[in-house]
């Protein structure tokens, strides 16, 4: 019995971190099915990017999605939509368009995991990239639902000293703006974008990390704060360029620029409204440290599978970025095992539903456990059942294990009951 308590406990160990934290991912698209003068259908066919996002998507699995400079149409962003994330299978992707009409943000989210309340864009300086930011407010379905607001941003490109100028603008807007509470609807919020910022110290980075207001600060969750262009001491965190010779359409120079940020609030920094992070889960997808000035397909490069690191460098010339936030009340009980959905409530009270939208293939059972491992409820499954009821009246109030075993289901579940 000790041998499947503790079997039964790291189970659900895994299981439950799964179900309680989610993945943000930011990626500058490089021209999505946009042709420009020098980005065309023969140097960034929106076919090889699709392949190639199809690729990076399956490996990463991200639960929210950030993009910038999506061509500026809800034909563009539904393409990426249809054609990269709701594929084979999967129905769970929804989009939100940004503001803008040449080169726009835009917004994916699971939404399993999310639901969207509400969105707001505000003005910045055009210059040659998107002029908005853009605010989604989300409810992440945690029990009870947890607010959180995501803003995407891609403020002006460029080293002169009026594209800083520009940017310093930019931040100033966002972080007044945030002041006031113009764009969120909770304490937890994220920025996700391509700041192009060439170090720390330039006005409109110093906006977002040491505004007035400390209240309202946003905060780096890896704290590598320093000077990163053409710096060797950044080279795990560079995020742009992956090609070292351009083709036209991708900057060349190769690694040596960290222009990607996911940045977070003071609340999910000081871990004080529901969400944290760990430092260590903060990711550049394709980055190994070791291409400092040089292409990202120069050498070898294990940071991932070499078929994702190919189309990273087919896809854009920047790498995304991902961070996993944790949340402490669990998602919705609703998940996928081995192609058989399985929906129960939690926590129970009386009595509760096991409910199997595919029809279960063979007879099988569920059995209840205590928290020290003791079998207390054994209660056959039936073939071809959809729903089972089990009675909870003689449980105690407290955390029990629920194992549930057929042809194609071997899990264990976590139930409360209250």
């Amino acid at each position: 019995m000790k041998i499947l308590f503790f079997a039964v406990a790291l189970f659900l160990q895994i299981q439950l971190f799964a179900q309680n934290e989610i993945k943000l991912m930011h990626y500058n698209l490089l021209y999505y099915d946009k042709i420009t003068d020098y980005c065309t259908e023969s140097n960034n066919s929106i076919e090889q990017k699709n392949e190639a996002l199809r690729t990076i998507f399956e490996y990463v699995n991200p639960d929210i999605i950030s993009v910038n400079e999506m061509n500026a149409s809800a034909a563009s962003v539904d393409l990426l939509l249809n054609e990269t994330l709701n594929i084979n299978g999967i129905t769970y992707y929804s989009r939100r368009i940004g503001t803008g009409t040449y080169s726009i943000n835009a917004m994916y989210y699971n939404n399993s995991k999310f639901r969207f309340v509400s969105q707001k864009s505000f003005q910045i300086p055009l210059g040659s990239n998107n002029g908005y930011i853009d605010a989604f407010n989300m409810m992440a379905l945690t029990e009870p639902e947890t607010p959180i607001t995501f803003f995407s941003m891609h403020p002006k490109a460029g080293s002169t000293g009026d594209d800083e100028n520009d940017r310093a603008t930019a931040t100033d807007n966002l972080m007044y703006n945030l002041s006031l509470g113009f764009f969120q609807n909770s304490s937890n919020y994220v920025l996700l974008g391509d700041l192009n910022f060439y170090d720390a110290s330039e006005e409109g980075f110093q906006n977002l990390i040491n505004y007035s207001n400390v209240n309202y600060r946003f905060y780096d969750p890896i704290n590598q704060i320093g000077t990163w262009t053409n710096n060797s001491n950044y080279a795990d965190y560079h995020t742009q360029s992956t090609h070292y010779s351009s083709n036209g359409c991708a900057a060349s120079g190769g690694m040596d620029d960290r222009f990607d940020f996911i940045m977070v609030s003071k609340a999910i920094e000081n871990q004080t409204d529901g969400v944290f992070y760990n430092s260590s889960d903060y990711v550049t997808i394709g980055q190994d440290g070791n291409h400092f000035n040089t292409s990202l397909t120069n050498g070898t490069n294990t940071s991932a599978p070499t078929e994702v690191i190919d189309a990273l460098y087919t896809m854009s010339d920047h790498l995304p970025v991902t961070l996993v936030l944790q949340f402490e009340n669990n998602f919705n009980s609703n998940f996928m095992v081995s192609d058989e959905e399985i929906v129960y409530q939690n926590p129970i009270s009386e009595s509760f539903e096991i409910r199997f939208t595919t029809p279960i293939s063979n007879s099988g059972y569920l059995k209840i456990y205590n928290i020290s491992g003791q079998e207390i409820n054994y209660q056959l499954l039936q073939a071809g059942a959809t729903r089972t009821m089990i009675s909870a009246s003689q449980l105690p109030e407290g955390l029990y294990f629920l194992e549930i075993s057929t042809e194609k289901i071997k899990t264990v579940l976590k139930i409360i009951k209250q």
